[in-house]
């Protein structure tokens, strides 16, 4: 919990002719992590390009599902995901059902788009017939002949003389304006077929040419037509789709199902590159977490093989976290993974982003709602995603309602407070803001430390000690100003002096330079009470506009309350969250995280997909 799992690496030597059965007991056990051997032995590439293929095939045809399903999507499946079902992987599938859902879900996508083609182009003639509704003028009398032609085309409405005085160098004249905006009309014009290239050619800086030829009738008789056909086609089209994602969910089942059962195959063909072999043996290498050693004993000791366990000083990271740590585990391995023998921040991040979220929340009422938020969408979405937001959003909430409590916050209505009010002690307020930024830089300098002592790093330990001894004369000097303490000059200067000592000894004028920065994230910490206060001062702003607003008009006071405390809310949320991760990843990481790990990938067989 505290540290990555303990790895052993372990070296499988097996008969070739078991090779195959040994390979799949290792897939089926789930825990080796396979490495390259460094012996002068044959390897073999793996044969899983059909595996490939078939992969690919099914990505795009779930690319072209998807592509359909966004049609109708809703706002909460675009920000969390689609709801996921859990399918069992089974031991033998009929590959030839991929053929038989391609060519269904290519005809119907043709039929969708062949539709899509048709109301797109008639889209296009509906937008020129409403430019040129207003012109009562039957079109199949001005279509062009041998002696006319029939321009017609877009002009601004004050450049119409521009337009007609060019015109009248040909002695043509402009036959009818519609107008169908503000600034913008349609112009019709009938020249001489031997004049028309060149009055094109004169005025195509004024107008812009409509294509006529689809132009049969008088236009507003033409655009009634056409909205029927258009309401035909778009019903037709969504049925077709309904028809489409109904089915979808049959084909996505399968296709799920049959690429699991091809992951598994080809990650069976492709451990093969790590295997070394010989005229009648093979040799596996790799790392297996300690507390399941017995477990792969155990699952191969009815073969021929032999086994040898060590243990190592680097291996691939495990975290092994309690269940209810692991929705933290994420924001560990986005920043990266820790060293071998180094500290596990996670059991850390339970807690303090839980607190440091709720301490700038701090709203019991806010609290309540992102409970029951977070209870509402793991129900209705459920797969990995909101899994994952619903539970840190539980541990987010119950401190927010406590912080809330102690704060005596409640959606802008001021309780007594059980601790202290920020809006009338806010410098206390600050100071209790940057205590908790002291603490929490302290522990990550003691984590620093701890896994400098594993590491039998003097330096980094020595370097810990400084900050220690720096920090005690900064914060006693404080102290002693406000008369909290009473130390006299010279006890609190030699703290001060060994601590810059050690830094100089170590680093030299970095070691220096770098102490600023470090009272400079402490007083990041800052944000902590400015977030609070300013949801505190919104949600106060909110009710004191609403009572005013009440006497006078009360939907509108309804209205206000809904909206703004519903943007405070979410703003709330927003601020929390990122100055949370920030003081995590900017202010207590970089003092004694590095995320140069390598992830734990053990060869392991799927028994199950998540169907979206």
């Amino acid at each position: 919990m505290f540290f990555p799992a303990k790895m052993k690496e372990v070296c499988i030597i097996g008969l070739k002719n078991e090779e195959e059965e040994i390979l799949e007991n290792i897939q089926d056990f789930g825990f080796l992590h396979p490495k390259e051997i460094q012996l002068p032995l044959e390897t073999k590439q793996p044969e899983s390009e059909m595996e490939i293929s078939d992969l690919s095939r099914i990505n795009k045809l779930l690319e072209k599902i998807e592509s359909m399903e966004s049609k109708k999507s809703n706002f909460l499946v675009d920000i969390f995901g689609s709801p996921t079902i859990t399918k069992k992987i089974p031991d033998k599938i009929n590959l030839k059902t991929i053929d038989k859902i391609e060519i269904t879900i290519n005809h119907h996508l043709d039929l969708l788009k062949n539709l899509e083609t048709e109301i797109k182009d008639l889209e296009d003639l509906k937008g020129l017939l409403l430019k040129v509704k207003d012109i009562e003028v039957d079109f199949s009398f001005l279509k062009s002949s041998k002696v006319v032609k029939t321009i017609i085309g877009e002009v601004e409405i004050k450049k119409i003389k521009d337009l007609q005085k060019i015109l009248d160098r040909f002695n043509m004249t402009i036959y009818g304006i519609s107008q169908f905006s503000k600034n913008m009309g349609s112009a019709i014009i009938i020249s001489h077929f031997s004049e028309s290239d060149r009055a094109k050619e004169q005025t195509k800086h004024l107008l812009t040419e409509y294509d006529i030829s689809r132009l049969i009738r008088r236009p507003k008789k033409q655009l009634k037509e056409l909205m029927k056909k258009l309401g035909r086609l778009k019903k037709k089209q969504n049925t077709y789709l309904k028809i489409f994602l109904k089915q979808s969910i049959e084909w996505k089942q399968s296709l799920f199902i049959t690429k699991g059962f091809l992951t598994n195959l080809k990650e069976k063909k492709d451990v093969q590159t790590y295997l070394g072999n010989t005229e009648k043996t093979f040799i596996l290498c790799g790392w297996v977490p300690e507390k399941y050693v017995n477990q792969i004993t155990s699952s191969l000791k009815n073969y021929n093989c032999w086994m040898n366990f060590e243990k190592v000083e680097d291996a691939p990271i495990f975290l092994d976290n309690p269940r209810i740590f692991k929705p933290f585990e994420s924001f560990v391995k986005n920043y990266g993974y820790p060293s071998y023998k180094c500290l596990d921040p996670t059991f850390m991040l339970v807690l303090t982003i839980p607190i440091f979220f709720g301490f700038m929340m701090s709203d019991v009422v806010y609290g309540i709602s992102i409970l029951i938020a977070s209870l509402l969408i793991k129900r209705s979405l459920k797969n990995q995603t909101t899994e994952w937001v619903g539970n840190i959003a539980i541990y987010c909430s119950v401190f927010t309602v406590l912080f809330g409590i102690l704060f005596g916050s409640y959606a802008g209505f001021g309780f007594h407070p059980i601790w202290i009010n920020p809006q009338e002690k806010p410098t206390i307020f600050l100071v209790i803001a940057l205590s908790i930024g002291i603490i929490h830089t302290n522990i990550g300098i003691l984590l620093n430390a701890i896994n400098a002592v594993k590491k039998k790093d003097s330096k980094t330990v020595l370097d810990s000690i400084s900050w220690f001894l720096i920090q005690f004369t900064v914060i006693s000097g404080v102290m002693n100003v406000f008369g909290l303490v009473k130390l006299s000059t010279t006890f609190l200067l030699i703290p001060l002096i060994l601590g810059i000592g050690i830094r100089f000894f170590i680093k030299k004028l970095i070691g220096m330079l770098e102490i600023p920065g470090f009272f400079g994230n402490i007083f990041s910490y800052a944000r902590l009470m400015a977030i609070a206060l300013a949801s505190i001062y919104i949600a106060f702003v909110i009710n004191f506009s609403v009572n005013m607003i009440w006497k006078i008009f009360m939907p509108l006071a309804v209205v206000i309350f809904i909206f703004g405390h519903t943007f405070n809310f979410l703003l709330g949320i927003l601020g929390a969250s990122v100055s949370s991760l920030r003081l995590h990843y900017v202010e207590f990481f970089s003092k004694f995280f590095e995320g140069e790990g390598v992830e734990y990938k053990p060869f392991r067989k799927n028994l199950s997909v998540e169907v979206v």
